[in-house]
């Protein structure tokens, strides 16, 4: 056993420690050295993955041989496309200008070409316009011509009936069968021209209208319920489809008051 002294530290017998070395006298590790350049690595050796990744980036991002190949290609098509356009001879500008003139000149004739038969168009349909006008105004005066013919034709039925009356009031000299033949040939005639579209404008008893009379006198009256009445009828007037052919001259009572 050995012994201690009270406050721990070894005895007087206790072997001594040894001395620390410094530290500049102490031999450096030992290093193990790579193995030498050319050297094959042992059949065993398997590369790790960040490896596997680094050589694959490096393959993908690096240009392959085939785009090297084709970036040569289209530099020499355009080395050569440039040499041929060098060699072509330049167009002289009075070549150039007189190619544009001619086709401003085959333009122009063009667009005279088309203007022209517009203008041939224009005409021939003015012109057939205008014919077809001739034409329609001879057919109207023809259907004119044709009911003033069948109109003429029915008036003469009347004037045979006003021969008739005139014979017989000669050969009787009877004063009532001349009037009896006279008012037989107005209801005749005004039958005709009621077929034909005119009317006679009514007057006795009507109040007096400017549109349809024309007043030519007045009567005085003493109610004013007359006033403005047509008493007596100095000209008959006429309609002919609806519109006044001739006003009827009247003449109307006038009151005091009115």
């Amino acid at each position: 056993m050995e012994e201690t002294s009270p406050t721990g530290s070894p005895g007087p017998d206790a072997p001594a420690c040894p001395e620390p070395i410094p530290a500049d006298r102490a031999d450096p590790p030992e290093v193990e050295a790579d193995p030498p350049a050319g050297a094959g690595a042992p059949a065993s050796f398997v590369p790790s993955e960040s490896q596997a990744t680094s050589a694959a980036r490096d393959e993908a991002g690096g240009e392959t041989g085939e785009d090297v190949d084709a970036g040569r290609g289209a530099a020499d098509a355009e080395g050569r496309g440039e040499a041929v356009a060098d060699e072509l001879p330049a167009l002289d500008p009075l070549v150039l200008a007189f190619t544009e003139i001619e086709a401003l000149r085959a333009d122009v004739a063009e667009r005279d070409r088309r203007l022209q038969e517009t203008l041939d168009a224009y005409r021939a349909a003015v012109a057939d316009m205008a014919a077809t006008k001739e034409r329609m105004r001879r057919d109207q005066d023809k259907v004119l011509r044709r009911e003033r013919g069948v109109f003429v034709g029915e008036l003469l039925e009347v004037l045979d009936n006003l021969d008739r009356s005139v014979d017989g009031a000669r050969r009787t000299g009877n004063l009532e069968a001349l009037i009896a033949g006279l008012e037989l040939v107005q209801k005749v005639f005004l039958d005709k021209l009621r077929q034909a579209g005119v009317e006679r404008i009514p007057t006795a008893g009507s109040r007096f209208d400017p549109k349809l009379h024309e007043a030519i006198g007045t009567v005085p009256v003493q109610s004013p319920e007359q006033d403005q009445v047509v008493f007596h009828e100095a000209r008959s007037g006429y309609t002919y489809s609806g519109e006044v052919l001739r006003a009827a001259q009247v003449i109307v009572g006038a009151s005091p008051e009115g």
